[in-house]
């Protein structure tokens, strides 16, 4: 038994499975080994009649090798079969035999050879009911008294539709139309009344005779209307079905929409932020390239493996870099310094973590502070060395010359003092210490009111008068001062107004220098002129 939804068919199986209803769907299946039957009758009785069945003793299977068609042919031609012809499950014509034109004709319009198509009026009704009972019941199905139209009368034949097996396959895919007009040896002669009467009575068994068919086609087009019925509704269950799916995934689909929309909003407020961020860090990169073209230090970034990952563009006047020496060893590179190993600086500072600092020079004679510093990130990772080149000529050599200064003050015979603008004293040489006594300690202790004697008004006036913005840069004058163990010495005081870089007194410096021994070696000198006249 098979059993069948309402939107299902058994399709091209009608060989297979025998319908026991056709509106609840349900078809008993037909034995796969059938006994050979009779394909073609010759009789030539007016009746067709059914050979019996013959009893196999194997099942029929499928010839290899064997055409149905010119098998079919082949006997057709030697027998005396009326008109037919052999059709196939979609009712096209296969082979024709007899003169089966008396009752088909081309159809107008496409070229076709569908035998519903190209039959004459009076057979098409019959002929598709009886392809239908025959389709449905796979047996014999004879249709008598049909009236077809012939010229300009009409004629009446019997249509028998057989089902034919094909060798090939094994299947029962085909069909044999057969148009019987009857022997003319059975036609009778009677007399007018009785021709009357057989006329009347033809007439009505036509009539019966098409009201049947009428009513077999009526029945079979409204089980074919339910059976389209069931299945337009199955597939409206379906397409209903279908369309709920396709409104969730509609839904589905504006839910996702909103996400992305969503997704894409903040996209886009990351994106603003991260170009705020690309924007200051623009900015920032042209403040610290700004900065450091400013300083006018050298400065040189290397990576952990001392690689040259950054410099300035003063640093080119020490090494020969190029924008495209970028990542390339800092060791494929010769210096202008005079004995200096820069990578062996860099290796020591990644090895202590500590900075180096260094003087050194180049080959045109220039000076530079160097510096070497750990590179760190802003997670104090360290990841290279960084290093700065300080040009610091000029103030070497100032450095120097105040040394030769501070040298040549410090060991003159006369005392040299510095003071404040209140006479606080600052500054005391070896000259002073060796003049008056007091120790340079001592001396940073006083004020150099404490070294007047009395009364010592004047020579106060003087250093008051030297304190003035007013007076003029340098004094002379002989004075007195008064010793430590105190003895008043003659000196010859000179007063040095300095004054800072807005013109303002800043120290007074002081040079004083002993006139007594000066007396001494004048005396001397002018008794050794005496002496030599």
């Amino acid at each position: 038994m098979l059993f069948l939804g309402s939107s299902e068919t058994i399709g091209q199986a009608t060989d297979l499975f025998t319908p026991l209803n056709r509106k609840l769907k349900i078809f008993k299946r037909q034995p796969t080994k059938r006994a050979v039957h009779s394909v073609l009758d010759f009789s030539p009785a007016e009746e067709i009649v059914q050979i019996p069945q013959k009893e196999a003793t194997q099942p029929l299977e499928p010839s290899k090798g064997v055409n149905t068609v010119k098998l079919l042919q082949a006997i057709l031609s030697q027998s005396d079969m009326p008109a037919c012809v052999i059709i196939d499950d979609s009712s096209n014509i296969i082979y024709i035999h007899g003169r089966a034109g008396r009752f088909l004709e081309p159809a107008e319009g496409e070229t076709s050879i569908n035998i519903l198509k190209m039959a004459k009026p009076g057979l098409k009704a019959g002929l598709t009911s009886a392809i239908r009972k025959m389709t449905v019941e796979r047996q014999e199905v004879i249709v008598k008294d049909l009236q077809v139209k012939e010229n300009s009368g009409y004629i009446t034949i019997d249509l028998i539709v057989r089902p034919l097996p094909d060798l090939q396959t094994g299947r029962c895919g085909l069909m044999m139309v057969i148009f019987d007009k009857g022997s003319p040896q059975e036609k009778k002669v009677v007399t007018s009344t009785k021709q009357m009467h057989k006329k009347k009575s033809d007439a009505v068994k036509k009539l019966e005779g098409e009201l049947q068919h009428t009513r077999e086609n009526l029945q079979i087009t409204i089980e074919e209307l339910e059976t389209s019925n069931e299945e337009l509704k199955s597939t409206n269950e379906e397409l209903q079905s279908t369309n709920e799916e396709l409104q969730s995934t509609n839904e589905e689909m504006e839910t996702s929409k909103e996400e992305l929309q969503s997704l894409n909003e903040e996209s886009a407020t990351v994106n603003s932020e991260l170009q705020g961020r690309i924007d200051d860090l623009v900015f920032a990169n042209d403040d610290i390239k700004n900065l450091l073209d400013a300083t006018q230090i050298a400065t040189l970034f290397l990576d952990i493996d001392l690689n040259i990952r950054r410099f300035t563009s003063i640093m080119t006047k020490i090494f020969p870099l190029t924008a495209t020496d970028t990542g390339r060893p800092i060791s494929h590179f010769s210096s202008s310094l005079k004995d200096v190993d820069l990578q062996q600086y860099a290796k020591q500072v990644l090895i202590d973590l500590d900075k180096q600092d260094a003087v050194v020079r180049d080959t045109v004679g220039t000076v530079y502070r160097m510096r070497l510093r750990p590179y760190r990130t802003v997670n104090n990772v360290i990841d290279g060395v960084v290093i700065t080149f300080e040009d610091i000529t000029e103030l070497q050599q100032l450095l120097n010359k105040e040394k030769r200064l501070a040298a040549i003050v410090k060991d003159s015979n006369d005392a040299i003092t510095l003071q404040d603008t209140m006479g606080n004293i600052i500054a005391w040489n070896n000259g002073a210490v060796k003049l008056y006594g007091f120790s340079e300690e001592e001396a940073l202790k006083m004020n150099s009111n404490d070294l007047l004697p009395r009364p010592k008004e004047k020579v106060k006036k003087i250093l008051l008068g030297a304190r003035g913005e007013e007076e003029e840069e340098e004094v002379s004058v002989v004075t007195e001062r008064q010793a430590k163990n105190g003895k008043i010495i003659t000196v010859w005081l000179t007063v040095t107004k300095l004054f800072d870089e807005k013109k303002r007194l800043a120290y007074i410096a002081s040079t004083e220098r002993d006139l007594s021994k000066l007396s001494e070696v004048a005396s001397q000198l002018l008794t050794g002129q005496d002496d030599d006249k």
